[in-house]
């Protein structure tokens, strides 16, 4: 078993703002014996050699634990989440379907039809409703609403699936301000239009930790690990996104704001969504690879990609953006902007439902094809039991589900030659909750909210101790959320893996990430449940955003409109929400009923 060489420990106190001790940079040593992680490259090649454990094992080579995939699974568990055959009924293997003009329809004509039930979908089912819309009907293809912002239990204990948590939102956002104050997130605001957050809901310190070797940094930085020239670009970096976080265009919009739509469209800014982020860090002279994977961790946790796969636009938004991750040069942030909840996103979905009437909501729903009939939207369901069709009609119909192969479902794209949704491309993710019996003492005191690990395949894991009152024993069972991106050029080989590999090798491979930051974590796992996400979030290439793609994916066609975020191809809760509520008051003027703009209160508010 290789161990990390103990890094210098001036380099650990060495502050990038200051250049000098701050006692607060980094955590104390953690001196135990740790593994050395497998890196994205040997797990990579560790897949490669096939779906089988005995095939994995043969693979490691040089890795640091050959036996790891021989090593007996002594706790619970199971795959959970959808069923990848019925979400591919609708390309292969489907019935011959009748025609949308002669089918019989099977309900009476409803105001609006919204196909999907996550974040955008049901922010569009809350606007339509709050502006007087009572016949509406949300058709969810899952059994359960929420999208990639699922969550549920195990063990009693409440679990996030998916998206886990949103930033604080900017005063100069009001629609997802309004929306958070009417799911009881927002209680009041400031004298000078900040929000404050229920206090149940903010993250408490220490946010994160990042394991290297012996030792951890506080934060998502490994300081104990940089060189001089590190720290010098690691400040550099920062005061460079602090830049363009106060830079200004002549009416005062800034570079990068939550939505998009509200961002500056200036040339100087447009221009970086047409290189990728990895491309603009090479121009910059950004060449440490610490702080190059640095920005890639950040990356992924964020949008699922690292710097070489997103545009240089939305990896600057990250930082700079409004709201975003800057902060003065030389200072730390005065607070914790990451909002969170147990069971994850899936908190606001259920809030969101809650406001809607009852019955609007269709869980269990395959809708195989949408069409422009005349005056009106016809939908066509297939019944996953039977395989027979549904006729549902409306006079308008927001399709907020992903765009996957959505010329199948939606024909008349072809023939208007839209075929915009096929620039897409989505990353595939993993999801694990783990149930310890209970927390190693002394991991308890020091582990974070999002616990990361420096050089690894993986992002680590979310601390679901966190949200637990301060009297909680650390002797009880004890939830963590383990989570995996897969991006890159393997993407399509590693969403084959991701589905064809058995539950025994995730359960091998992610135990052996956790021993890195809790060595003695084997005993105390009682069961492990592993959530597959083939098309987990949508990938922000270069050219989306301002190339023309993002208004070709949000252009009605006809009576249909589109939503979801990757119709704003920037796979974030802000943009899903704004991209709902902007296609509920599209449908809403066109059914001639009046209601007040949240998407134009926000821009008569920054113009």
């Amino acid at each position: 078993m290789r161990e990390y060489v103990t890094a210098p420990a001036e380099a650990t106190a060495l502050d990038v703002g200051q250049g000098k001790t701050d006692p607060g940079a980094v955590a104390p040593w953690r001196q135990y014996r740790v593994k050395v992680p497998i890196n994205r490259r040997d797990f990579l090649r560790l897949l490669a050699a096939g779906p089988t454990a005995g095939a994995v094992s043969s693979s490691l080579g040089c890795s640091p634990d050959p036996g790891m995939m021989q090593q007996p699974v002594r706790f619970a568990g199971s795959i959970r989440g959808e069923d990848p055959t019925a979400c591919h009924l609708r390309v292969a293997g489907r019935p011959v379907l009748p025609p949308l003009e002669v089918t019989e329809p099977d309900s009476p004509l409803r105001d609006v039809l919204i196909i999907g039930a996550g974040m955008s979908g049901l922010s569009a089912a809350w606007a339509l409703h709050k502006a007087g819309v009572e016949d509406l009907l949300v058709l969810e293809r899952a059994d359960d609403i929420g999208g990639v912002s699922r969550g549920g239990h195990m063990m009693g204990a409440p679990c996030p699936w998916g998206a886990h948590y949103i930033g604080l939102p900017d005063p100069d956002s009001p629609v997802i301000m309004h929306l958070l104050s009417d799911l009881g997130v927002i209680t009041d605001f400031t004298s000078d239009g900040h929000p404050i957050v229920e206090p149940r809901y903010r993250i408490h310190k220490p946010e994160a930790n990042i394991y290297h070797g012996q030792s951890s940094s506080v934060g998502f930085y490994p300081w104990a690990l940089a060189t001089h020239e590190d720290l010098v670009q690691m400040r550099a970096f920062r005061r460079h996104m602090y830049r363009w976080s106060r830079w200004r265009d002549p009416q005062g919009r800034p570079a990068f704001q939550l939505p998009v739509a509200y961002a500056s469209p200036a040339e100087e800014v447009r221009r970086l969504d047409g290189i990728t982020m990895a491309e603009y860090l090479d121009g910059e002279g950004f060449t440490s690879k610490l702080l190059r994977g640095y920005v890639d961790c950040r990356l992924t946790d964020e949008y699922g990609c690292v710097a070489s796969e997103i545009s240089a636009y939305v990896g600057t938004l990250f930082w700079a953006g409004t709201g975003g991750e800057h902060h003065v040069p030389g200072t730390r942030p005065s607070h914790i902007r990451a909002i969170a909840w147990p069971e994850g996103n899936m908190f606001l979905a259920r809030r969101l439902a809650a406001l809607l009437p009852a019955g609007a909501i269709r869980t269990g729903a395959l809708v195989a094809t949408v069409g422009n009939v005349g005056q009106e939207v016809r939908v066509l369901e297939l019944d996953q039991r039977t395989n027979r069709p549904r006729v549902h009609r409306a006079r308008a119909c927001i399709f907020a589900a992903p765009k996957l192969r959505l010329d199948t479902i939606i024909p008349e794209l072809v023939q208007a030659g839209r075929m915009e949704h096929q620039d897409l491309e989505y990353t595939p993710w993993l999801v694990a909750n783990i149930m310890l019996s209970q927390c190693p003492e002394h991991d308890a005191r020091s582990l974070a909210w999002d616990n990361l690990l420096h050089g690894s395949w993986s992002l680590g894991f979310v601390n679901g101790q966190h949200f637990a009152s301060p009297g909680k024993d650390s002797d009880d069972p004890f939830l963590i959320t383990f989570y995996a991106s897969f991006s890159g050029e393997r993407r399509r080989v590693m969403r084959r893996d991701l589905l064809e590999l058995p539950w025994a090798t995730w359960a091998r491979l992610i135990t052996n990430e956790l021993e890195h930051i809790m060595p003695d974590v084997r005993p105390s796992i009682q069961r492990m449940d592993v959530w597959r996400w083939g098309h987990g979030m949508v990938r922000p290439a270069p050219g989306l955003l301002w190339g023309g793609v993002r208004e070709a994916l949000c252009r009605p066609l006809g009576h249909i409109h589109f939503a979801a975020n990757d119709a704003g191809t920037l796979p974030l809760y802000e943009e899903a929400v704004y991209r709902g509520v902007s296609a509920a008051e599209e449908v809403l003027t066109e059914l001639g009923r009046p209601h007040r703009s949240l998407v134009e209160a926000t821009r008569e508010r920054l113009d």
